[in-house]
């Protein structure tokens, strides 16, 4: 990747470590599913009636050059191959990408031969709604921790009063590639900037469509072996910016009870740039598929497109 990045920021420091090669055409493919269009053109742009007035959203996406790929970046693309039945559905988790903050996308495939059972109306953006009904089920993503929590649970009852680490997910759905029957998409995730959690290993769950009280089907565990590595910046004031090509993770001053931002814009040194959030103008640029407010106080924000923050780095875990 050619172009320096600049955040306005003084650049702190650079994660730089390697890992194993991975195949770049399965790599590029992948990076290329999960960070495209999601088969919805390059802009979305919706409306939101609040009750007392109608906000207007406008999100971008960018095509994925496989040539921007770092070696690295492609070897952190890792294989689940994972699957779990439950109420006639068949969840199937193929590819699993993480980065350093805890942040990260899975690939995915939902199959029922008798019809998923989606809400009335496709969401604007993409994201994946089921109809709450008895045949119907709910996607999740889960630490080891909190399934063995469950697994507790039914045996008898212990740890009943321990958090559960669940993790924050956003699942949405090519709509090119998806039929009826079967659902081809992407698992947005992040693990409330908690990387332990997902070193300690991760499930994938069905849930009946009765919400949290229906049964639970669950993959077995799956724990990722590698991270993409971060950039972090600082402007001397307090804040700081982590930066993965596919995370952009800030905290405040000590004190701030500012938990958002009005305008979060990534600048290159070629002039060009990426906005990710910005509320002032008539339209809210939504470029990002959901934020986070983290354990420790930071805020994480998972772009609709790849930044190119240089050289990339992945670390073996």
């Amino acid at each position: 990747m050619p172009l320096a990045l600049v955040v306005a920021l003084a650049i702190a420091g650079v994660a730089a470590t390697s890992g194993a090669a991975y195949a770049l055409s399965d790599a590029a493919a992948f990076f290329q599913a999960m960070w495209g269009n999601h088969g919805m053109g390059d802009n979305v742009d919706w409306t939101q009636d609040t009750g007392t007035e109608t906000l207007s959203y406008t999100r971008n996406y960018r095509t994925v050059d496989p040539a921007a790929l770092s070696e690295d970046m492609s070897a952190a693309v890792e294989d689940v191959e994972l699957s779990v039945q439950a109420n006639g559905y068949t969840l199937t988790v193929e590819s699993m990408v993480v980065d350093e903050v805890g942040c990260g996308a899975v690939s995915f495939m939902l199959s029922n031969l008798a019809g998923v059972a989606l809400s009335d109306g496709v969401s604007p953006t993409g994201e994946l709604v089921f109809e709450q009904v008895p045949g119907g089920v709910s996607l999740g993503m889960e630490s080891a921790d909190a399934a063995q929590r469950y697994a507790d649970l039914e045996a008898g009852g212990v740890n009943g009063d321990a958090p559960v680490p669940f993790m924050d997910t956003r699942c949405i759905v090519n709509q090119e590639a998806s039929t009826e029957t079967e659902l081809r998409g992407t698992m947005y995730f992040s693990s409330w900037g908690n990387l332990d959690l997902l070193r300690n290993g991760v499930v994938w769950t069905l849930r009946s469509g009765d919400g949290e009280s229906g049964e639970r089907a669950s993959t077995s565990v799956f724990t990722p072996s590698k991270a993409v590595g971060t950039c972090a910046f600082s402007d001397g004031s307090g804040v700081r910016v982590q930066l993965s090509p596919f995370s952009f993770t800030v905290a405040y001053p000590k004190g701030d009870d500012e938990f958002s931002a009005e305008r979060l814009t990534v600048r290159y040194q070629d002039g060009t740039e990426f906005v990710i959030e910005d509320d002032q103008g008539a339209s809210v640029v939504a470029n990002a598929y959901f934020s986070c407010g983290n354990d420790d106080g930071t805020v994480s924000y998972l772009p609709t497109q790849l930044i190119d923050v240089g050289e990339g780095s992945i670390g073996e875990r």
